[in-house]
């Protein structure tokens, strides 16, 4: 009796192991090959991330194109960093252009519209604080994403322009096209800094044009990212609305630091993070203060100084930088601004 019931016992768990296995091991290669945005991240317990862990916010997005190359992107509007991939079993293996492993993924789930995919923690994949990362296709969620207000740039003799946003923006067909202005030789902004931000619009037809400077650096660099700005103006593909092609306004920054900014920023900014993991949020807010003092535009840091001021108590200040993040058109804040500033 014994005997029989243990062999029942075994045979129901080796079907639910077959079945799962079934169901989170196979899936159509088709279904990969598309652009993927994170909906959900959770640890593998099923623990929710603490909003002091940068990722249970941030934009990610990734994009598989055959016959085997992988992007990973941190901005709706780029494909971000092309690497390669290969899928072995449940195993989605990362890898650099030069061959070097990136990262392990392990594939819970992949449909038509859903990819769940675990991120591995200390201890590997199987980790209980390893992360499931949960995607949904890029269409679908633009598609059931209702459009607001903000999203309207202008409408000029019935024809819309809509203004760039997650919903609505062109696709490069470069990784990202702020990465492949080249201003000028590699020397031109050496030992100096500055802040561009252009604006212009792409047609429906991926046309662009109506260039604006909206914020120069100087005559002669402005005068060189026109040209390059020509030079690349054929690269863009129309934006997409609903399946329909639309005019869009996109923009464009172009960020430089000189040595005397860039490293003292740098070295106060390990020191705070150091501090932020310690949970020594004043000690940690005083070194993000001066970091952004010298790098005001460093959207990392102005979330990290927003968890210090709402971990001291001070939400008034971690609003303003949210809403900061948020104008610089970051998605990490929206969720927070919403939440506790109402």
């Amino acid at each position: 009796m014994f005997k029989t019931r243990f062999s029942f016992t075994f045979f129901c768990l080796f079907w639910l192991f077959l079945v799962n296995f079934k169901a989170y091991g196979q899936f159509k290669e088709n279904d990969l090959f598309q652009s993927w945005v994170i909906t959900e991240i959770s640890h593998k317990d099923r623990s929710e991330l603490p909003d002091d862990n940068i990722l249970k916010y941030t934009f990610i997005k990734y994009t598989f194109t055959r016959p085997a190359t992988f992007y990973q992107s941190e901005s709706y509007s780029s494909l971000g960093r092309k690497m390669d991939f290969e899928v072995k079993g449940n195993n989605l293996t990362i890898k650099s252009a030069e061959g070097f492993v990136v990262n392990t993924l392990r594939i819970l789930k992949v449909s038509e519209n859903e990819l769940i995919v675990v991120q591995p923690g200390v201890y590997g994949l199987d980790d209980p604080h390893a992360l499931v990362l949960q995607f949904s296709r890029e269409q679908y969620v633009q598609n059931s994403t209702p459009l607001s207000e903000n999203d309207f740039f202008k409408d000029l003799k019935g024809d819309t322009i809509y203004r760039q946003s997650p919903k609505v923006y062109a696709p490069y067909k470069g990784g990202d096209f702020g990465d492949e202005v080249k201003v000028g030789d590699e020397n031109f902004m050496t030992g100096k800094s500055g802040h561009l931000i252009a604006s212009f619009i792409i047609d429906k037809n991926g046309k662009a044009d109506s260039l604006k400077i909206l914020k120069g650096i100087s005559p002669a660099y402005d005068k060189l990212f026109i040209k390059e700005f020509a030079r690349l103006k054929k690269k863009w593909l129309p934006a997409l609305l609903n399946g329909t092609p639309v005019n869009v306004e996109m923009r464009c920054e172009k960020r430089y630091f000189d040595g005397k900014t860039m490293i003292p920023a740098m070295m106060h900014t390990m020191r705070a993070n150091g501090l932020f993991k310690e949970k020594d949020y004043a000690g940690a807010l005083e070194e993000y203060n001066l970091a952004l003092k010298l790098q005001p535009e460093d959207t990392e840091s102005l979330y990290y100084r927003s968890i210090c001021y709402k971990s001291l108590g001070n939400i008034e200040k971690a609003c303003q930088d949210w809403k900061q993040i948020v104008a610089s058109g970051k998605t990490i804040s929206k969720i927070l601004l919403e939440k506790y500033c109402k």
